[in-house]
């Protein structure tokens, strides 16, 4: 199986980001379902942009798994 640079096959490196991806969702999800007043747009965008860097890691990743096939 081949190999990216940190040394995990690229299907793991594929559940990485896919774990990542989950983390950042859960950690919006749960700003925003706390009692009281929501989060600062500032950090909910934060949040967001790790979310959808996430995702353009894993598409890089799956592009690379598919295209050693």
């Amino acid at each position: 199986m081949s190999q990216v640079d940190c040394g995990h096959s690229k299907g793991e490196a594929a559940d990485g980001h896919l774990g990542k991806i989950g983390s950042n969702l859960n950690q919006l999800t749960r700003h925003l379902n706390q009692d009281g007043a929501w989060p600062h747009p500032d950090t909910v965008q934060r949040l967001l942009e790790h979310v959808e860097a996430s995702i353009a890691e894993l598409d890089t990743a799956v592009a690379q798994v598919t295209e050693g096939r």
